[in-house]
């Protein structure tokens, strides 16, 4: 199995044979999306966790 950076604390293995229905999550947008959302959660750009609908909804309300 190939072994991928996925950031700098971890890496991945990417199976030799991939299940179609998984295929969605190794292409390259997907894996870009996916170190972009790494990057904001190491830089504090989340929010979170919330614990009802009501807090999600303030949250988001007052996004705007």
């Amino acid at each position: 199995m190939a072994k991928n950076r996925l950031n700098k604390r971890s890496t991945i293995t990417i199976p030799k044979a991939i299940v179609m229905d998984q295929a969605w999550f190794w292409s390259k947008e997907w894996q870009s999306k996916e170190r972009e959302a790494e990057e904001d959660l190491q830089a504090g750009r989340v929010s979170g966790p919330f614990t009802s609908m009501d807090d999600i909804k303030a949250r988001l309300d007052s996004l705007k």
